[in-house]
């Protein structure tokens, strides 16, 4: 029985070694990766200032199963935490970014914040970050992820850049 046991658990812990930093981090009340995040929204949060009160939007480094940064917008603003399952975040839009570009991106804390659009667009075009969104156009409009989506040129799979622009008010209807 305790063989057994241990078998599950070292099982586990192979299996999630990835989410292990995340989970050691959180207990001891420090973890580096989500300071950097942090200071990295911090530095760009205009790039989510579309987000409404309440809404979320996860980030998630290729390769990594359930660990990711929530993106929020609460009462006192824009905010960031590291989640060991972001999933259960119910984020509205998910950038999953490549390691290498991850990096690049949470290393440029300085500059001129302006600049976040134009490299998000380009990432994006490159396929160094994929988006995926909620296909709920509704919940895309009320909570600001299709303003946040239309600002890095980048729509859900299933509505057109026209319907897009009516919605957000660009076009008439």
């Amino acid at each position: 029985m305790v063989i057994g046991l241990l078998a599950v658990g070292l099982a586990n812990l192979v299996f999630l070694r990835q989410d292990l930093p995340v989970a050691v981090g959180s207990a001891i009340g420090r973890d580096a990766a989500a300071d950097r995040w942090a200071a990295w929204v911090a530095h760009y949060e205009s790039l989510f200032a579309m987000l409404h009160e309440g809404s979320v939007v996860g980030i998630q480094v290729a390769g990594e199963r359930s660990v990711g940064v929530v993106v929020y917008r609460g009462s006192g603003g824009i905010a960031s935490r590291r989640v060991l399952r972001l999933a259960a975040e119910d984020p509205g839009v998910i950038l999953t970014i490549e390691p290498a570009t991850a990096q690049a991106l949470v290393a440029r804390t300085t500059g001129d914040p302006d600049e976040i659009w134009q490299i998000m667009k380009d990432r994006l075009s490159e396929g160094r970050i994929r988006i995926w969104s909620d296909p709920d156009p509704d919940r895309l409009y009320s909570g600001g992820y299709l303003a946040f989506m239309r600002a890095i040129d980048a729509r859900p799979p299933d509505v057109d850049w026209l319907t897009i622009r009516r919605k957000l008010g660009e076009l008439p209807p």
